[in-house]
């Protein structure tokens, strides 16, 4: 893995100059309303693009041609869809999604063909490509595209397996999905992918891109601050759940991480509760008995996302994410600092001319941060790990990048004693080694890479969270494929050279189980939160999953409504407690509302 240095990249203040680069996200409402189209059958990787959609709060619409769907693979159930077709009103939408379908992978001699031979289908698809709401489609299902007519003079990716009749409709391929596997590919509203499991994030991201419109907007195009106004809804739950409730607005809001501060809790994430406004982040402020004390967004008219916070040692609240409202680029890394009462101290954006993303962050012993995510080089396609170090006043001290001609991706970061830093993520430079595999990344204080270990199978695994252990390794929370079972959840622990010496992989024979965050518990255990597919195949519960010292299984607890839950971060309270935070779609007041669970300190059903 090569590594790229510079000292002062270019930074922008959130209150630059930026001419041109204002953008407005689609939704009248502010939501993203995303409408899944199910061929019978349906391919298993599907499951993985709505997970995603779901990670962001995007609102889901599950549509076919009959009542009932059907999977092309074993691993997947039958699922009821929410809607007909010929039923639909595709300008309520923002997106229509073409779910994977018989062809490439699973062999068909006639591809998508229910709704090829669909003319209520093909009209939707028309009448969603006139209105412009972006279309994506994979595989197989780009025939669908295609057939409707929607494709001629379009730039597409044409999986290796499936004929698009790319000369006689006048569309561009680029050919993928055999030898080689490419990321999606945006043309306007078009977006086009050939392998759903390596790259169901990247999916996602050009879906979210594809919303944004170029505006003209003014010269300064400042982020606002402003409170808002979310409600508290108790959740039943059962030991060693002592406290859960849901926390939204009128729109969908979701938290991804926590962190202890005065005694209580600030969590971070993303809200759609603003009136006129696309994403912002949401940072919430709770007390130490868990009640609201406030609650802001921070945002402009384009996608503004919070990822991750910690609290620096003069008590003020670091906020990591992601901006398309500023900066130099697509998207930019967007850094925040408030102070205890969620005053503005002061925010800027890092990036270059592509896509800068912010995903961790870490407090350090000097008062300053460290930040982590990825980045893409310009001209590039492929993603480099991101590193950022600054100090407590917002001045960058150095900036590093970590890649080859592969994708990497840094999603947690945690500080280490000797002033260097601990990166967990994903990366796809081991050959022979499936997609991503998880990456655990060592560097020094000055962002020298120590060393670079790689855990993983022959298919896909991320690695979403890293903790240093009292021992003084790591443990890394993640999830990945079997080949089996789409999706176990991961732990590896790690000694200080980044050994293994303990794995636990917990989901096997089901599908759908990620882990999503981890704490090490005063016994030498770990406590660890994400969510599960298991106990209704199709929908998600959020997760409590319990490992020994020893590597091995203790229990877990699924926890959630009729809809789909999930938890994403995971914080130690002063009293000894565990804060759990994520996501509802089954209790609240919003499409999406953030769900916190206070966790009893002996973590034992």
């Amino acid at each position: 893995m090569r590594t790229a240095c510079c000292v002062a990249l270019i930074t922008i203040l959130a209150l630059a100059s930026t001419v041109g680069r204002a953008r407005s996200s689609r939704g009248s409402d502010g939501e993203i309303d995303v409408l899944l189209l199910f061929a019978n059958p349906y391919g298993a990787n599907t499951h993985l693009l709505k997970n995603q959609f779901e990670d962001l709060g995007w609102n889901l619409t599950m549509a076919g041609l009959t009542d009932e769907v059907r999977s092309c693979s074993s691993l997947c159930v039958a699922m009821a869809v929410d809607a007909l077709i010929p039923d639909i009103d595709v300008s309520a939408y923002d997106a229509v999604v073409l779910a994977t379908t018989q062809g490439a992978f699973h062999y068909s001699s006639n591809p998508a063909r229910e709704f090829r031979e669909s003319p209520e289908t093909l009209d939707l698809i028309r009448e969603a490509d006139r209105l412009g709401l972006t279309l994506f489609s994979g595989c197989a299902s780009t025939l669908v595209l295609a057939e409707a007519g929607v494709l001629e003079g379009r730039s597409v990716l044409a999986h290796a397996r499936v004929d698009l009749g790319c000369d006689e409709r006048g569309i561009v391929c680029t050919e993928s999905g055999s030898l080689t596997n490419l990321p999606p590919l945006v043309d306007g509203n078009i977006v086009t992918g050939t392998n759903h499991r390596l790259y169901q994030a990247e999916i996602a991201e050009a879906i979210a891109r594809s919303f944004e419109e170029s505006a003209d907007g003014e010269a300064h195009v400042p982020l606002a601050l402003r409170p808002i106004e979310l409600a508290t809804m108790p959740i039943e739950s059962d030991h060693p759940i002592e406290q859960a409730f849901a926390l939204g607005g009128s729109g969908s809001d979701i938290v991804r991480a926590a962190c202890p501060a005065d005694g209580g809790a600030v969590l971070v994430g993303q809200t759609y509760s603003v009136p006129d406004s696309g994403p912002d982040a949401l940072i919430v402020k709770l007390s130490d008995g868990l009640d609201l004390e406030w609650a802001i967004s921070y945002g402009g008219p384009g996608r503004d996302l919070g990822s991750d916070v910690c609290v620096l040692s003069d008590g003020g609240i670091l906020i990591v994410g992601t901006t398309s409202s500023i900066g130099g680029g697509r998207e930019d890394v967007l850094l925040v600092k408030l102070d205890p009462s969620g005053v503005l101290l002061w925010s800027k954006t890092l990036g270059g001319a592509e896509s800068d993303v912010g995903l961790g962050v870490c407090a350090t012993d000097d008062g300053g941060f460290a930040a982590c995510g990825f980045t893409h080089p310009a001209g590039e396609a492929h993603s480099d790990v991101y590193v950022i170090r600054g100090d407590g006043d917002g001045h960058t001290l150095w900036t590093r990048s970590y890649g080859d001609a592969s994708f990497e991706r840094g999603v947690s970061i945690a500080a280490l004693a000797d002033g260097g830093f601990a990166i967990a993520g994903g990366s796809t430079s081991r050959a022979g080694h499936g997609n991503y595999d998880m990456l655990l990344l060592r560097v020094d204080a000055t962002g020298e890479p120590v060393f670079e270990e790689h855990f993983g199978g022959s298919t896909y695994d991320l690695a979403e969270d890293v903790i240093v252990t009292r021992a003084g390794g790591f443990a890394i929370a993640g999830f990945g494929d079997t080949g089996a079972d789409i999706m176990d959840a991961r732990i590896v622990v790690t000694d200080a050279a980044g050994q293994r010496q303990e794995r636990l992989i917990r989901g096997e024979m089901r599908d759908l189980d990620y882990a999503r965050a981890i704490i090490e518990q005063p016994t030498g255990g770990f406590l660890i939160a994400g969510r599960t597919n298991a106990p209704t195949p199709g929908r998600n519960d959020a997760w409590l999953l319990a490992m020994g010292p020893d590597g091995g299984f203790l229990w877990e607890q699924a926890f959630g409504g009729s809809e789909g839950d999930g938890f994403r971060g995971l914080c130690s309270m002063p009293d000894g407690r565990y804060l759990a935070v994520g996501y509802t779609t089954s209790f609240g007041s919003g499409s999406y509302d953030a769900l916190v669970a206070l966790i009893d300190a002996g973590a034992t059903p």
